[in-house]
């Protein structure tokens, strides 16, 4: 995944242990606290950015998944039911890949035979 990078200004830590100036008898420089203030809203506004990114990243990695969950499922049905149709073809000693593609093109043949109304049992 890639995002742009951007780094945040103050940790929970900065802004647990930050102390500022008394310049006046217990009160603080207005203008240090408002510059600590605007750092701590651009870093929220970041964190909010990549937050909805992500969100939306994973939102998405999350429906892919259930799409191809589902896409799995149909598939591992499909494979069961060739398995099941070749089953006993794995076991005889001389079924070949050639053998089974006879097979298949004997299998059309006879269903075209059936289709313009000729039993293929009865050819001799």
């Amino acid at each position: 995944m890639e995002k742009n990078a951007v780094s945040i200004c103050l940790s929970s830590k900065d802004i647990l242990e930050k102390k500022f100036k008394i310049v006046i008898a217990n009160a603080y420089d207005a203008y240090e606290v408002d510059e600590f203030l605007d750092q701590i809203i651009n870093d929220y506004a970041i964190i909010e950015a990549n937050y909805l990114f992500e969100k939306k990243y994973v939102d998405k990695l999350v429906n892919e998944n259930k799409t191809l969950k589902k896409k799995n499922e149909v598939l591992e049905i499909k494979i069961k039911s060739y398995q099941a149709r070749y089953d006993d073809v794995d076991d005889h000693p001389d079924a070949t890949a050639d053998n089974i593609h006879l097979i298949k093109r004997i299998d059309k043949l006879e269903k075209y035979l059936w289709k313009l109304g000729v039993n293929p049992n009865n050819i001799k």
